[in-house]
């Protein structure tokens, strides 16, 4: 509830994993089960709490570990660490970046439907920019397309732009460029993808999503400090940031910033992605759970496929049975 005054929220997330260590570190301590080979299992969900772990003063813990990463931004974050302790890698999963990203492009619609019609921010004529053609940006966009709608293409790795322009998507090389036509701008990266300098491009009346994870795409605590939530969504007072769409003045302009730049389908239900479709991720976080409390050699491991295979069968027979 203080993200507006405090700033990004990865910032206030490492505060907590680091006094989560701490405190797991004095039970330890006070138990005296150093000798012990019990482990926690670690689920992480952007690499910064397996990252954390690795400091100094956490050696001592990491025999007591073993994890498993859910996101690719997790992945990257853990590119320049040493591990020192098995970590799962369901990020990665083939059966994930294949199954998952279809269901996430689809809740993400679902939501960026919603906001529109509630909003009132649907007028007006351009494109939906998306910005990120990995697994979830190839998903939104041909799901944007399958509606009807004009997309473009924005990435920063050439191979990706060559991928959307082959699968017949106008593509930008300048993100710049893009952002000048963009009625919406779906950040898919899971990292920046627009700086500071980059919101003078917006055009008036520009909506900007995360279909990612935290609020890292667009900078959004920037925006959230200029701006104000929307009272025509509804009550806001006593609302969190990221379930409240924000009005932004900008150098004479107005953008808005979809759940205060933290991803769409992140509505405070206990679940925003059907019960039936999100069992496969659960799914894939316990075979890579089981995984990783067998595993004790350091280093980022693949899912193991038999398990995949299993969990994707499971997941074909529910969707057909659906449709």
């Amino acid at each position: 509830a203080q993200l507006e005054e405090e700033g990004d929220f990865h910032s206030q997330s490492d505060r907590c994993i680091l006094e989560m260590l701490a405190a797991i570190r004095r039970v330890l301590l006070r138990r005296e089960e150093s000798a012990s080979r019990a482990r926690y299992l670690l689920i992480d969900d952007g690499g910064r709490a397996i990252a954390a772990l690795h400091r100094p003063e956490f050696a001592g813990l990491l025999p007591r570990f073993t994890c498993v990463e859910q996101t690719r931004k997790g992945v990257r974050e853990l590119e320049g660490t040493d591990l020192r302790v098995p970590v799962i890698n369901v990020a990665e999963s083939r059966a994930k970046l294949d199954y998952e990203s279809p269901i996430i492009a689809r809740s993400v619609l679902e939501h960026l439907d919603r906001i529109l019609c509630q909003g009132g921010l649907h007028g007006g004529k351009g494109s939906v920019v998306v910005i990120g053609f990995g697994s979830i940006g190839a998903a939104v966009a041909e799901r944007l397309r399958g509606l009807g709608e004009e997309v473009v293409i924005a990435d920063a790795c050439p191979d990706r732009r060559r991928m959307a322009r082959v699968a017949g998507y106008v593509v930008e090389e300048e993100t710049t460029s893009a952002l000048r036509r963009a009625r919406i701008v779906v950040g898919c990266t899971g990292n920046e993808a627009l700086q500071q300098e980059d919101y003078r491009h917006l055009r008036d009346g520009a909506l900007l999503v995360s279909a990612s994870s935290s609020d890292v795409e667009f900078q959004a605590w920037h925006l959230r400090a200029l701006g104000r939530p929307l009272p025509e969504m509804g009550r806001t007072r006593g609302k969190l940031p990221c379930h409240c769409v924000y009005r932004v003045p900008l150098g004479g302009k107005t953008i808005y910033l979809a759940n205060g730049g933290f991803p769409i389908n992140f509505d405070g239900s206990v679940d925003p992605i059907v019960l039936g479709e999100i069992q496969l991720t659960r799914s894939l976080l316990y075979a890579g759970g089981v995984q990783a409390m067998k595993e004790w050699r350091p280093g980022l491991h693949a899912l193991d496929e038999r398990a995949q295979e299993f969990i994707i069968a499971g997941h074909l027979r529910i969707d057909r049975s659906s449709t």
